[in-house]
C-alpha cells in the first residue's frame, strides 16, 4: 500500500498500503522509489493502469505514554455512520489508546500463496492478542490486510484459477473466524491484464459472500488511475481511496474532493467510499523520499497551518482536520489512514486533528 515510508503508514492498501502492535518497530531500510513495471491492460471491463504508489518505509515511529496522554476524548463521539480507519504494519507498534480514535483497525499484511493457502507469518500471536484487547476495551473492529507493494506476487497464480481461490477464501474464512477477525483487505498491488483483473473482481465477489454471513466485511484498496473502471469494485463492502502520491504536493485537499467525485462518478455508493489520508510527507522534487510525520514533527515543529518544509508537502494538522470534516459533510464513509505509526504524539497528532474534525467540525480551525 502506500508501502508507503507508504502505502507504504507507516501504504500500506489499497492501499496501501492501507494499517501498527506490540512488537517493537524495527530499523527498516528504505524502499526504492522506482516504479514498479507494470503491463498495460488492455480494453476490457476491468482496467488498470500502471504506475507506482511506492513509499519507502521509515526508521522512525512515535512513542508515548498514550494512556496518559492520549489521542482523543475517552469514549466515541464519532458521528453514526462514519467510520475512522487506521493501518498498522507489523514494524510498528500499536498503541491501546488509539482505540478511543478508531473506528477500525486494518494490519498490514498477511499474504496469499500461489496453492491457496494463506502466509500468516508477520500476524505474531502477542500482536494478534493485542489488537484483540484493543476491541475487546473500546469496540474497534480488527481487520487484516493482504498483499501490498512487494507482497502481492501470488495472487495472480492463486485468484486465475477457481479452484485454488476457492481454496483461499476458505481458508482466509477459517482463519478469520478462528481468531475473531472483522473483516478483510485487499490490495493486489497491481492486476495486469483482462484475465487477472476480472479474478481480482470474483475473488472479491466471492470472499464477501464467505464472510457477510458472519459478519464480516470486505474492503479494497484502490489508486485512482484515470481509466480504472471503478464500476467493478462495487462487490467490496468498502473502497479506500489511496487519495496520496499524487504529485508534488501529493495529497492536497483539492485532490481529494476529485478522487472522491471520480469514484462517485464511476458509481460506488457514498457510503462505500473511505477517503485515504498520509501520515507521511514527500520531497517535492528531487530523490522524492518521504519521511514520516513523525520525523518531520520532530526536525521542523510545524505550525497546525503548515503543509509544507523545506521542499516537503505533508499533511498538517489543519488539512487532515478539513478533509475529516469534508469526508463528514460530503457523506462518504469516512477516512482511512496510512498508517498510524507515523504519527507524533500531543498536540501535534494527526489522529488527535482528524478525531476533532470528525466529530467537533472545523469551525474552531486555527488560522
Amino acid at each position: 500500500m502506500n508501502l508507503k515510508i507508504k502505502r507504504k503508514i507507516i501504504p500500506c492498501f489499497l492501499l496501501a498500503g492501507f494499517l501498527v502492535t506490540a512488537c517493537q518497530p524495527a530499523a527498516i531500510a528504505p524502499l526504492s522509489t522506482a516504479a514498479p513495471t507494470v503491463p498495460s491492460v488492455p480494453s476490457a471491463t476491468v482496467k488498470i493502469l500502471p504506475t507506482a504508489t511506492v513509499t519507502p518505509q521509515p526508521t522512525s515511529t512515535a512513542s508515548v505514554d498514550a494512556e496518559n496522554q492520549g489521542w482523543c476524548s475517552p469514549g466515541s463521539n464519532i458521528p453514526e455512520n462514519y467510520q475512522i480507519i487506521g493501518y498498522l504494519p507489523e514494524y510498528r507498534t500499536l498503541e491501546p489508546a488509539w482505540g478511543n480514535c478508531l473506528t477500525d483497525i486494518i494490519f498490514f499484511s498477511l499474504q496469499p500463496l500461489a496453492d491457496g493457502k494463506l502466509d500468516t507469518s508477520r500476524l505474531k500471536p502477542d500482536v494478534l492478542k493485542s489488537l484483540l484487547d484493543v476491541k475487546e476495551r473500546h469496540g474497534t473492529r480488527i481487520h487484516i490486510s493482504l498483499g501490498g507493494y512487494q507482497r502481492s506476487d501470488n495472487f495472480a497464480a492463486m485468484a486465475t484459477d477457481a479452484k485454488t481461490r476457492a481454496a483461499f477464501v476458505k481458508n482466509l474464512t477459517d482463519f478469520c473466524l478462528q481468531n475473531n477477525i472483522d473483516g478483510v483487505d485487499f490490495d493486489w498491488e497491481f492486476p495486469s491484464g483482462v484475465a487477472e483483473s476480472s479474478s481480482y473482481i470474483a475473488l472479491l465477489k466471492e470472499t464477501r459472500a464467505a464472510l457477510n454471513p458472519h459478519g464480516m466485511l470486505v474492503s479494497v484498496a484502490l489508486y485512482p488511475f484515470p481509466d480504472l473502471n471503478v464500476a467493478p469494485y462495487n462487490v467490496a463492502d468498502r473502497i479506500h481511496i489511496m487519495s496520496y502520491d499524487r504529485g508534488a504536493r501529493h495529497s492536497t485537499l483539492e485532490q481529494a474532493v476529485k478522487d472522491v467525485d471520480f469514484f462517485v462518478a464511476g458509481g460506488i455508493p457514498k457510503e462505500k467510499i473511505f477517503l485515504g489520508l498520509p501520515f507521511y510527507g514527500r520531497r517535492m522534487s528531487g530523490s522524492g523520499n518521504a519521511l514520516t510525520y513523525f520525523e518531520i514533527v520532530e526536525k521542523y515543529f510545524p505550525l497546525p497551518e503548515t503543509n509544507e518544509v523545506d521542499n516537503i508537502f505533508f499533511n498538517g494538522r489543519n488539512l487532515v482536520q478539513q478533509k475529516a470534516c469534508y469526508a463528514r459533510d460530503v457523506g462518504i464513509g469516512g477516512v482511512m489512514i496510512w498508517e498510524l505509526g507515523q504519527d507524533s504524539v500531543g498536540d501535534f497528532s494527526l489522529l488527535r486533528a482528524l478525531y476533532q474534525g470528525a466529530t467537533q467540525g472545523c469551525e474552531n480551525l486555527s488560522p
